[in-house]
């Protein structure tokens, strides 16, 4: 019997002495017609069912018969804003998902009707109305055929009540393993059109026209999910999946889940980007990405029990090979926590994930910065319609500064100085006078460190998050907690490691980093370590997983 089995797990390519661990087992038939020596008949069909067990597990591990999220740009209805107006009663939407690379089948799509912004389920469906939704794939999205997409056993539309949600039936598609130098450039699109006759409807993607996207919004929508062109648009948010699975033909292809706040979540990308987020820039291509960051998202919320019930299902549907889970800005930024309070949220939300059984990667946090200083300069002279003010030190001042006191013009600003000696206006002074007090203040859209004052409610928020930064460079890891950290801070941080508090500069660039002093602009938001110190992590994670599931 071992023998037989054999052959068959070697024609399979899963030939073994061993199967998950546990040893094929040989049955003893003995040497003559009915020797005692021989396994009993129960004995020997006892090993027919672990032996045979034992194999269905290995084919399952072998051929990964199980769904994974297979693309990008999933919808995350993650705030109360993105909900509808209540006067549009209906949305459709031609939205772009770029593949990841390993081939996928059994294809499904998961609708929902809540939002995924609160802590709190009630209000997650505050104010939604009942939908239908009707939706079809097109594939390739270069000259796509539209495969319908049908619900319930093949039913051409779904109704969700508030509160509902729904996988598709599996389409009977094939998309081949991707054979080009990574990542992947091949996609497909979403067609989707919901009709909610009352109360409103979440919405979260953007569309981005340099892909071919589009999103209509009114109350008597031509129905274009399986023909017709869409007006393509920015910026405008569509009703889509939230998750989008597919049993993968390579097994070395994993999938990748974020749960984190607005780092990750996208904000900061700029007007049409297709990769929104963290965890698109980085996995795009190589592995299927489903982000649920959300913004304003803190560690008391990820941590809650309602949480556990909308946002972790999709770990649960997805089975991710990699979960990006590191938070904490918010809850020190808006919440006033202590670093060691952020800590021991963390280390609850990472034991909770544990359950997933994959890696846990978690990153540090960023500065908050403006890009406004204020000097003050005292003991000024000024002489009505010279522009010239003397004054006994300029020290502080800079050039582009706006200037207001006691007889300066309105807009002024200094347009050149004299060390010690005087500042030269971009107009006149109103009024002459002396002894007098001039503010001046400065924004130079991040172009440079000086510029830059720590912006957080919290007055300790710098200590803290060096503290809190500190334990994840050191410690977080070390306590077996998370299988990485990715050092972001240090990343977009002038100084590196040594965290000056400020993102970094070239002198003259604007917002080469941010854009607003507390997420990273669309050119930085990919992380420039991310992809491969990540991608080399899930390699590395699955290829163990798979040399020990055998």
């Amino acid at each position: 019997m071992k023998s037989i089995l054999s052959r068959l797990l070697f024609a399979l390519g899963l030939f073994v002495s061993t199967v998950n661990g546990a040893t094929l087992q040989t049955i003893n038939v003995g040497t003559v017609a009915n020797d005692p020596a021989a396994d009993t008949l129960r004995s020997a069909f006892g090993k027919v069912n672990a032996n045979d067990a034992a194999i269905n597990s290995a084919l399952a591990q072998r051929l990964r018969l199980r769904p994974v999220q297979m693309a990008n740009r999933c919808v995350n209805p993650t705030a109360p804003l993105t909900l509808s107006d209540g006067t549009n009663t209906q949305g459709q939407a031609r939205i772009y998902h770029r593949l990841g690379a390993a081939g996928y089948t059994s294809i499904q799509f998961k609708y929902v009707n809540r939002s995924n912004a609160s802590a709190n389920i009630t209000d997650n469906l505050t104010g939604l109305g009942t939908l239908t939704v009707k939706a079809a794939m097109e594939y390739p999205a270069t000259s796509g055929v539209i495969y319908p997409i049908t619900f319930n056993g093949g039913a051409a539309t779904v109704v969700l009540p508030p509160g509902a949600e729904i996988w598709s039936d599996p389409l009977g598609l094939l998309i081949p393993t991707y054979t080009g130098t990574p990542p992947n450039t091949d996609g497909f699109y979403e067609r989707v059109l919901v009709l909610c006759p009352s109360g409103a409807f979440v919405r979260g993607n953007t569309g981005a026209v340099a892909r071919g996207e589009g999103v209509e919004l009114g109350t008597s929508l031509t129905d274009k999910v399986y023909s017709g062109t869409f007006t393509t648009t920015n910026n405008l948010t569509a009703y889509g999946a939230v998750a989008i699975r597919g049993i993968p033909l390579n097994r070395d292809h994993g999938s990748v889940v974020v749960l984190m706040d607005s780092l990750a979540s996208g904000v900061g990308a700029s007007s049409g980007s297709e990769d929104r987020g963290f965890g698109d820039k980085a996995f795009s291509g190589l592995y299927g990405v489903c982000n649920v960051a959300v913004s304003g998202g803190t560690l008391a919320g990820w941590t809650s029990t309602a949480d556990a019930r909308y946002r972790r299902q999709i770990i649960n549907d997805l089975q991710p090979s990699l979960i990006i889970a590191g938070c904490g800005g918010n809850d020190l930024n808006n919440s006033g926590a202590t670093a060691a309070q952020v800590i021991a949220l963390l280390q609850k939300l990472w034991t909770q994930l544990k359950t997933y059984n994959c890696p846990i990667v978690a990153w540090t946090i960023p500065p908050r910065t403006t890009s406004l200083l204020t000097n003050v300069l005292t003991g000024a002279t000024t002489q009505g319609g010279n522009p010239t003010v003397t004054m006994a030190s300029t020290a502080g001042a800079i050039v582009g500064q706006a200037v207001s006191g006691t007889g300066i013009a309105g807009n002024a600003t200094i347009s050149s100085i004299s060390t010690n000696v005087s500042i030269t206006l971009s107009a006149p002074c109103t009024a002459s006078g002396s002894g007098i007090t001039l503010t001046c203040t400065s924004s130079d859209s991040w172009r440079t460190y000086a510029n830059q004052a720590v912006n957080s409610p919290n007055t300790n928020w710098e200590a803290e998050r060096l503290t809190l930064n500190t334990y994840l460079r050191t410690q977080a890891v070390a306590d077996g907690y998370v299988a990485q950290v990715i050092d972001f801070a240090a990343t977009v941080e002038d100084g590196g490691v040594v965290q000056s508090g400020r993102w970094k500069t070239d002198g003259t660039t604007a917002n080469l980093y941010t854009s607003d002093g507390a997420h990273p602009n669309d050119v930085q938001s990919g992380v420039v370590n991310a992809q491969a110190l990540i991608g080399a992590l899930i390699n590395t994670s699955l290829a163990a997983a798979v040399n020990t599931q055998l």
